[in-house]
């Protein structure tokens, strides 16, 4: 019979162990096109309201077994007496069809490993006192892009998301890493080193707990902290920026009444957690290489009628990335959007870093921003004018691992 291994996993392995110069030892429980369901045990499955029959490609599916996912029973059960280190998990394109159920299973699956690998369910095996077991790291890698695809794994890669709020939980993109000429189709890209070469990046700080200098300002997706969106006028004066954070044409904006040069639109200006200057770049495989900006800004009217726009990238600065779009009339921007497509083709970078910033989707929300949450500064109509602060709805994970709940 055929056996299959990870070559995401292996090249993980040879990282750590060319790093450290230990030895690892890894073991694969893995196979093609499955659902998260597969990878739950019945509880977690009810939790979620999983457990009844479902469609995946045509078949009906579930429930499956008295224990829950065959794939869960028969492979990783066996496995709950050994002590692990932390786990890696890739998957999620086969539940590019139903998003929002995965932004409950996820994270619930993730519960339900650390429950069954901990101590309770290790009784009688090797106890090993400096493995934690309460949370154990969980990697996951985010779905790579493919462009047969109508804004599925756009969806998916934010309901990954939904598990950066749990502690010890890392995640590295793949959108970036395009591979038309994949034999097995762009969904499954060739580039499995570099993602394994990002997983490890991501155990330095989560499994081996290394502080950021040692981690490298270089290995880690640049964090979005703060958005402001605005009308004005995309024109320069010699003004002295209020910090490297800002971009000296955010400071200053004049009324469209005085004749300033440039047109007046909507403006996106997204301080970024870094000492790096932010640049776009296309991604691997693109064809429209930022051709327009990995943004889109989300509009809406009157009406409620939604569509969205492509922004132009503006400026950029160290830490500060700012893009810009006219908008139809009758319609005002009403959120921010980040590499939303299943085949990004641009995307945000700091500096000479190895990993792109993540995908989000900010909405304005009517109540007050939750706390923990990434600010969103918006005002309508240029900078002086009028401002109100906007509550942030996002599934984009900070630095310290904490995800801005919906509000």
């Amino acid at each position: 019979p055929k056996t299959y291994f990870s070559a995401v996993c292996l090249f993980f392995g040879i990282e750590v162990s060319e790093r450290r110069n230990v030895p690892v030892g890894l073991v694969s429980a893995s196979t093609a096109g499955a659902t998260i369901e597969y990878f739950c045990d019945k509880e977690t499955l009810q939790q979620c309201q999983r457990a009844h029959p479902f469609q995946h490609h045509g078949v009906t599916l579930g429930p499956i077994g008295k224990e829950g996912g065959v794939i869960w029973s028969n492979m990783l059960v066996p496995l709950t007496l050994m002590p692990f280190r932390a786990f890696l998990f890739y998957q999620g394109e086969a539940n590019g069809w139903d998003s929002a159920a995965y932004e409950c299973t996820f994270p619930a699956m993730i519960k339900q490993w650390r429950r069954e690998f901990g101590p309770s369910a290790s009784q009688g095996a090797l106890e090993r006192a400096d493995i934690p077991t309460r949370h154990i790291p969980f990697l996951f890698v985010q779905i790579a892009p493919d462009k047969r695809t109508d804004k599925t794994l756009a969806k998916i890669r934010l309901a990954q998301l939904s598990a950066v709020k749990l502690p010890a939980v890392g995640c590295v993109p793949a959108y970036d890493l395009g591979d038309n000429k994949s034999p097995l189709g762009p969904i499954h890209p060739r580039w499995k080193r570099e993602i394994g070469e990002r997983l490890e990046r991501q155990s330095r700080r989560l499994v081996y707990h290394q502080a950021a200098p040692l981690i490298g300002l270089d290995a880690l997706p640049p964090m979005l902290e703060s958005v402001a969106i605005f009308t004005g006028i995309l024109s320069k004066a010699p003004v002295n920026p209020g910090g490297v954070y800002e971009s000296e044409w955010v400071l200053s904006q004049a009324s469209p009444t005085e004749g300033a040069a440039g047109e007046v639109s909507w403006v996106a200006n997204l301080t970024i957690g870094s000492f790096e200057m932010i640049r776009a770049s296309g991604t691997r495989g693109c064809e429209a290489c930022c051709t327009m900006s990995p943004l889109d800004l989300l509009l809406e009217d009157k009406e409620g009628h939604r569509q969205s726009t492509a922004m132009m990238t503006v400026a950029s600065g160290i830490g500060w990335y700012a893009a810009a779009a006219k908008v139809p009339p009758g319609f005002e921007a009403a959120g921010l959007a980040n590499a939303y497509s299943d085949y990004p083709q641009c995307a945000l970078w700091a500096g000479v870093g190895k990993m792109p910033m993540l995908p989000f989707r900010l909405e304005r929300q009517a109540a007050a921003p939750a706390a923990g949450s990434v600010p969103l500064h918006w005002r309508r109509g240029v900078r002086g004018r009028s401002s109100s602060p906007g509550a942030l709805r996002t599934s984009h994970p900070r630095e310290d691992g904490v995800l801005a709940e919906d509000v």
